[in-house]
């Protein structure tokens, strides 16, 4: 080192710690930030298990099926395709196609529990535990394939938020609906995003008949339809593109719909037009899981916000159950998630 390089970085010190100490004075403090800390703040995705073979290929923005889906819900007129929160992330640049299980708009790895996400998923998979009577936590588990964060722990399987919400659900509509002693039902699944629920409900019940998925985001459609397939559900799993949504289900076919995180990302007239599609359908139950706690808000195009609370009940759909997605008080305020679920029954032929 040079003279004058060894004066230049002395200088460097001294400002930086002038700067700090000026800082401190104020209350503040400089600190590097951590690599899970820009990822709460940034999302992004793990890109260090490799993709399968068919991703690059398939998983294209050119690809010709999914400018087919583009063109198709271009097309399709209905109120649950014109988009409000959702409509910045349909930009070419919003989500890296292979990466779709990253922390992006599908689901919130880092950005949901902010700081210390591994302690936060820790006591997330411990409180689980207690409730996981059918071991699904094991019995499905996680491969990181696609982009997804993943949390390693002693004595416990590889960990996502994908695994851990998925098993979560499932235990509530264990709880309530006991799902797992139901033979074979039929489920619905609205604005179904990747098919993140169906691969983790078609593994855990052997016995579940038929799983449709639609969604209202071609991306989303094209994405489920090549996921599913990769996770070889496709035999039970019935992904419909949004055009055939009034031909591919009977009515009365369908014993539960869900719609996880998906209503409070659309519009009130959006969310009008499924309720009324499930009431044509003469679904029975309904799940729905909210953005916000206490009640299920629309997201209009001027970013203001709606009680749909009118809809669900002209729809004839009764709130039966309403409860936090954790129950314990300790570990919901540690890991700093309110969500509630809402679990609706609406009479046969009701309306």
């Amino acid at each position: 080192m040079s003279a004058n390089e060894a004066v230049q970085g002395g200088a460097g010190k001294r400002f930086k710690a002038l700067l700090r100490g000026i800082l401190e004075r104020g209350g503040y403090r400089i600190e590097r930030i951590s690599q899970e800390e820009i990822h709460a703040r940034r999302g992004g995705y793990d890109s260090s298990v490799p993709l399968p073979d068919s991703a690059p290929a398939e998983l294209r923005l050119d690809s010709p099926r999914l400018l087919e889906l583009q063109r198709r819900y271009r097309a399709f007129d209905s109120p649950v395709c014109r988009h409000t929160l959702w409509q910045g992330e349909l930009a070419d640049d919003a989500l890296e196609l292979p990466y779709f299980r990253g922390d992006n708009a599908y689901v919130w790895q880092y950005r949901n529990v902010r700081e210390q996400a591994r302690m936060k998923y820790f006591l997330y998979a411990q409180y689980l535990r207690g409730l996981d009577g059918r071991g699904l936590l094991e019995r499905l588990g996680e491969d990181g394939q696609f982009g997804c964060f993943t949390f390693r722990f002693e004595g416990l399987p590889l960990l996502s938020r994908d695994l851990l919400d998925s098993v979560n659900e499932l235990c509530f509509l264990e709880r309530h609906w006991d799902l797992f002693g139901r033979a074979s039902p039929r489920i619905l699944d609205v604005g179904a995003g990747y098919g993140r629920l169906a691969h983790r409900m078609l593994e855990a019940h052997g016995g579940v008949e038929r799983y449709w998925c639609i969604d209202a985001v071609p991306r989303s459609t094209f994405l489920c339809e090549y996921y599913l397939g990769h996770r070889n559900c496709l035999g039970r799993a019935t992904v419909v593109p949004l055009d055939d949504m009034e031909q591919a289900i009977p009515r009365g076919a369908v014993d539960l719909a869900v719609n996880i995180h998906s209503f409070s990302e659309m519009s009130y007239a959006a969310i009008a037009a499924w309720l009324e599609w499930l009431v044509r359908l003469d679904v029975r139950w309904l799940l729905v899981l909210p953005n916000e706690p206490e009640k299920i808000y629309s997201y209009e195009a001027d970013g203001t916000r709606r009680d749909c609370s009118a809809l669900f009940a002209e729809a004839g759909f009764r709130l039966r159950v309403h409860e936090y997605t954790i129950l314990d008080p300790n570990v919901r305020d540690l890991i700093g998630v309110l969500d509630q679920f809402f679990l609706f029954s609406r009479e046969a032929g009701g309306g």
